[in-house]
Parts: C-alpha cells; structure tokens; sequence
C-alpha cells in the first residue's frame, strides 16, 4: 500500500483552518498533523504574510488566529480543488 502525501497548499490549507477559532500553536500543530520542523516552515511564512494573526485571548495568553486574508485564501483554494475534481472526473471518461 502506498504512502500518501499532502501538497504544501494542503498543509497550508490544514493549518489556516486549525486556527480558523483561534489557538495555541501547539494546538495548531497537532490538528494540521504536521511535524514540528514542516509546522515552523509553513506557520511563519503565513504569520510573515498576514493569513494568521497573533492576538490575545480572553485570559491574556497568546493565541493565533485566520485572519480575513487568510480565509479569503482558503475559499479560493476550496474553488481550485473543487475544479480540479471536476476536471479529473470529465477525463476519466
């Protein structure tokens, strides 16, 4: 049985929405399921590019947040997938 492996934008894609209600980074890592080294490449660049927000929680501590640019970009991935199934489905005819 083969190995699966997920494209970057899915990593990518899976850490924006683990922060869609706001966490700890922790918390991101695990639910994106990325390891730690992949998880510090990704989160940063999206932090650097203002996808994810820092911001502080109702009990002062740190959280990170998707931010509006960072949902805006998760719709339109959600779209690209969407029709690139329907296009491997028209040619799998």
């Amino acid at each position: 049985m083969g190995r699966s492996y997920r494209s970057k934008y899915d990593i990518i894609a899976d850490i924006l929405e683990a922060a869609m209600n706001g966490t700890k980074k922790t918390r991101i890592m695990h639910m994106a399921n990325v390891n730690y080294h992949s998880f510090c490449k990704y989160f940063n660049m999206l932090l650097e590019d203002g996808l994810i927000a820092e911001v502080k929680g109702s009990d002062g501590e740190i959280i990170y947040r998707t931010t509006e640019a960072g949902i805006e970009h998760l719709k339109i991935f959600s779209r690209f997938l969407s029709y690139k199934r329907r296009v491997s489905e028209k040619n799998s005819f």
